[in-house]
């Protein structure tokens, strides 16, 4: 797992420890838009080597499950997607999941649009997988935000518990 990082880097880093996760630095990240972390992210990817595909799953989105990764990656697979997001059936949502074959192009966009323009750009083939998953609706950017993901968690852990 790699990990860009800017504001309040060090906590994230901290609550990840244990975690088999490489940390990336976005010291621009209060000039910058999301893109350049996600090339910073990319970057690393493709110096590692050995991947066929990555996720690009932001931080503030802890709730997507499991089962929604791989439908992704079962898509991609038989489908032959450059890209492949989770659909509401109208809507992309996150995490895309980004082929290979398409890092090198992506790493040199200039960023218009952000990743919008690059697929646009590239004249990527996109599948969707629908999903009614609502942890790839929820991301936390105010407190209210994390109150709400909190209280899905908590009602989701209990539903699996069989509570």
């Amino acid at each position: 797992m790699f990990v860009v990082v800017g504001k309040r880097g060090e906590e994230i880093i901290s609550a990840l420890d244990g975690y088999n996760a490489h940390f990336l630095w976005n010291n621009a990240f209060e000039e910058t838009e999301m893109f350049v972390s996600f090339t910073i992210g990319l970057n690393a990817i493709r110096r590692k080597g050995g991947f066929d595909a990555c996720f690009l799953l932001p931080g503030d989105m802890p709730a997507v499950e499991p089962d929604v990764l791989k439908n992704l990656m079962r898509e991609m697979e038989a489908g032959g997607w450059d890209v492949v997001f989770p659909s509401t059936g109208t809507k992309r949502l996150h995490p895309p999941l980004i082929h290979a074959r398409l890092f090198d192009a992506l790493i040199a966009y200039p960023g218009e649009d952000g990743l919008r323009g690059a697929f646009r750009e590239l004249n990527a083939k996109i599948g969707y997988v629908v999903t009614q998953n609502a942890g790839c609706k929820l991301d936390v950017d105010t407190p209210e935000d994390y109150e709400r993901v909190q209280r899905y968690l908590e009602k989701k852990h209990t539903r699996e518990d069989g509570a």
